[in-house]
């Protein structure tokens, strides 16, 4: 059976953009008994894709199992920890997203669903994924040529993962309601507060996100 011993957590931030709410995060990770989690700190000005590279590394030197990756601005569910690792240890997918905000996560959570399948080409956004340590090596191999390709991505993390879950025909799948939220604040990517930025599925299972 899974356990969170054979996952490797990582939480990507950038040196001093988010103290208080990477802060928050540990502390909830703590809470729930998903240690350790390891820090992935990009420089500031740097392509999110770059500091993409070391959470992949991380992951690969771990020898876990899974690794899971976290945004420092992710708030979790207060059952994150049990729901999350019930979800990967099915192996019904190659990535699982716990943060989503497509209106086919309200669809799903009507239908009372557990989760949704994700095509690649709607997969957005990398606030809380997992998948298995043995795709790093390909996934760091197909990293260049896709970033040769599209030059015009740099920060879109997400792109990539799609992309390479396209290639290789691998199943995403969305978890419902999202066990993750995205705090409220200013991107550092510069994306719109009203574009993807909240999962009703969270708000209308958990509620409003306190401040931290």
């Amino acid at each position: 059976m899974l356990t969170w011993g054979d996952v490797c957590v990582v939480v990507k931030t950038v040196a001093g953009a988010r103290p208080s709410e990477l802060a928050a995060l540990q502390g909830q990770l703590a809470a729930q008994g998903v240690l350790p989690a390891l820090t992935a700190a990009g420089e500031p000005g740097e392509a999110p894709r770059d500091n993409f590279r070391r959470v992949l590394r991380l992951g690969a030197a771990s020898g876990r199992e899974w690794l899971l990756h976290l945004e420092d601005d992710a708030y979790l569910a207060p059952d994150f920890a049990a729901k999350a690792l019930a979800l990967i240890g099915r192996g019904t997918a190659n990535l699982w997203t716990f943060y989503s905000a497509r209106k086919e996560d309200g669809e799903a959570l009507a239908a009372g669903k557990e989760c949704r399948r994700v095509t690649p080409g709607a997969f957005a956004n990398t606030q809380a994924v997992a998948f298995p340590c043995c795709l790093i090596p390909h996934l760091l191999a197909y990293l260049p040529e896709w970033e040769a390709k599209h030059p015009e991505h740099r920060s879109a993390v997400d792109y990539f993962l799609g992309a390479f879950c396209r290639r290789e025909r691998l199943l995403i799948q969305a978890s419902v309601p999202s066990l993750v939220q995205h705090r409220a604040g200013k991107s550092l990517l510069g994306h719109r507060a009203r574009f993807g930025r909240v999962s009703r599925t969270f708000a209308a299972a958990y509620g409003e996100v306190p401040p931290c």
